[in-house]
């Protein structure tokens, strides 16, 4: 075969696999477009407030009284408003950024006080429930501890 066939058929071949790929390119767009959730349905841990307060349901019994199963449920209920609190500050302090949402809790607040302030809240705002938990979780805690110059 003639060097210049050859090279025409390469260059043919070329175009070919471009044009394919391209149209791979603009399905998996498509694709990607169609079934994308947004970043706001699923803060990181995709928990909802709805499943956080079903976590969070024995906050306020006595530990002590607790069974294994609910004793579990209230043990991820703390672990994650902690995480959400600590989270924040960590974003906050990196950023060199200044604290808007949650300022420095009161002295002898609890993780049981703050997750007590969130169960109240998601009774009380039952429309936030299919938020993110860790949405309700700031609001809560910015509902009841605001920032110096801010109104609750």
């Amino acid at each position: 075969m003639p060097l210049q066939r050859r090279r025409l058929l390469w260059l043919r071949t070329k175009a070919q696999n471009r044009e394919a790929m391209k149209t791979k390119l603009w399905l998996f767009t498509l694709l990607l477009i169609l079934f994308h959730k947004p970043a706001t349905a699923g803060v990181v841990s995709g928990m909802s407030a709805d499943d956080l307060m079903e976590k969070c349901r024995y906050a306020d019994a006595d530990f002590k009284k607790l069974n294994s199963d609910q004793l579990t449920d209230v043990t991820a209920c703390v672990s994650y408003i902690t995480g959400v609190l600590d989270g924040y500050t960590v974003g906050v302090t990196t950023s060199g950024g200044e604290r808007t949402m949650v300022c420095d809790l009161p002295e002898g607040v609890t993780v049981k006080h703050v997750a007590l302030i969130v169960l109240h809240y998601a009774r009380d705002n039952p429309a936030d429930l299919h938020f993110p938990a860790s949405i309700v979780t700031m609001k809560a805690v910015n509902k009841s501890f605001p920032c110096k110059g801010e109104s609750r």
